[in-house]
């Protein structure tokens, strides 16, 4: 089996001012999934909005989020800021999948990605069967995408778009007098967007509604941070 691995892309884009293109940003990153119907947010310090098949959250750093995981249980308070997001505080079906921290600068594309490639067997004509890897882009996992636009020349004010990938095996090809489910897989692509006005050091959550990424049972969580720093990468 292949392990998921960490990969983190930088695109650079063709930036409109030479002053944008100098603004750094650190993107502090977390990635969950959770059973639908688990979490829901009840913390009153939170702006939210309902678009689509999301629910976004902001809300300035540092932030208690009180999330009900249930009647009998009792609110998990996740505490975001100063240490991040404390893994040992989380039940035991929700997966935190990836928390990286990655450096961009305004205007540039950055990509996270915690992607594998699957693996099949294909029958061959003499009856011996031969392995294949899914080549890109046919990967499986999830993957994160964001996209700084400063507001303001102290590049405090931003606008991110951000967007949340997830791609997963729904069924696999059938191979004659084989039981295991080892046939070249069909991989459905679901995406998630939105764009927020964020202050810098202001934290994003963003909640997939039921469904969104293909099981009913599964929901996905995108935590992120965006926060403008000095080129030795510390706070401004």
């Amino acid at each position: 089996m292949n392990k998921g691995i960490l990969v983190v892309c930088i695109a650079f884009l063709i930036l409109p001012r030479l002053e944008a293109a100098q603004l750094q940003y650190e993107v502090d990153v977390k990635i969950l999934s959770y059973p639908t119907g688990l979490v829901s947010v009840t913390s009153q310090q939170m702006q939210s909005a309902r678009v689509a098949s999301r629910y976004v959250f902001t809300a300035p750093a540092p932030a208690e989020i009180e999330i009900n995981n249930g009647d009998q249980r009792p609110p998990l308070k996740f505490h975001l800021g100063e240490g991040g997001l404390d893994k040992a505080m989380l039940p035991k079906d929700v997966i935190l999948q990836s928390a990286p921290r990655v450096t961009t600068v305004a205007g540039a594309s950055a990509r996270i990605m915690v992607v594998q490639h699957p693996q099949y067997f294909e029958k061959q004509s003499d009856g011996s069967f031969q392995l294949h890897e899914m080549p890109d882009p046919q990967w499986v996992g999830v993957a994160a995408q964001y996209l700084i636009k400063p507001q303001n020349s102290e590049g405090d004010e931003i606008v991110v778009d951000g967007s949340l990938e997830n791609n997963w095996i729904q069924s696999r090809e059938t191979i004659t007098n084989v039981f295991l489910e080892v046939g070249k897989p069909d991989i459905v692509h679901n995406r998630v967007e939105t764009s927020v006005h964020l202050k810098s050091g202001q934290w994003c959550l963003l909640l997939t509604t039921p469904g969104a990424f293909g099981a009913p049972n599964r929901s996905m969580m995108l935590v992120f941070k965006v926060q403008r720093v000095d080129p030795r990468g510390l706070p401004f």
